[in-house]
This record gives C-alpha cells, structure tokens and sequence, in this order.
C-alpha cells in the first residue's frame, strides 16, 4: 500500500510540474491547458466522442468545451452527414494560428 502511495504521489507531482509548464507557455493566449490539448488532437472533421477519447476528456466535459471554443471563434462544428447525432469537429483559421503560435512559444 505504502508503493500504491509513493507512486501515487510521485505522478501528482509530475503531473503539477507539467501544468504548470504548460500554463506558463500559454500565458496571454486566453485558454486553459486543456482547451490546448483539445485543440491540439483536432484533426479535419473529427467527431467528438473521438477528439473526446484522444483528449482524454468525458464527452459531456467536451461537449461544453466545444460551446466556449466555437463561441471564440477557435472552432466550428457540424453535423455529420451520414449520422446527424455526431458533429464534427474542425479548426478555424483563428485556431489554427492560436496552435501554431503556442507551438512557436514550446519550441523556446
């Protein structure tokens, strides 16, 4: 039990170091580390439960990211065409430049 611990808090402390990293690279951007990885695990017309799994995010928590994304303009979505249920998920312009200027900032 006490290995269960140690392991335990071993990964919180890597994990804190790593968001705390990331918040720093994205200071000034106006979105959270995790608004970051969504928009990074976008690829063309992807479905959400899909970018929801590659996030690692529970669909509803995506689902209510994807609201705030689109209303910034960072992403559009529609439905699919084959199964109006899924919507697709695609970058914008906006969401686009946003990634590639925080992937400028992670390459420093």
């Amino acid at each position: 039990m006490r290995d269960l611990k140690n392991n335990f808090l071993a990964f919180k402390a890597t994990f804190v170091a790593a968001r705390d990293a990331i918040n720093r690279k994205l200071e000034g951007t106006k979105i959270t580390a995790e608004q970051w990885i969504v928009l990074d695990s976008i690829t063309p017309g992807i479905h959400c439960a899909e970018l929801a799994a590659l996030s690692g995010l529970l669909v509803p928590s995506l689902s209510r990211m994807i609201v705030t994304l689109e209303s910034d303009g960072l992403i559009k979505t529609a439905a699919d065409k084959e199964d109006a249920r899924h919507k697709k998920v695609t970058l914008t312009n906006k969401g686009q430049k946003l990634l590639d200027k925080i992937q400028k900032r992670a390459a420093l």
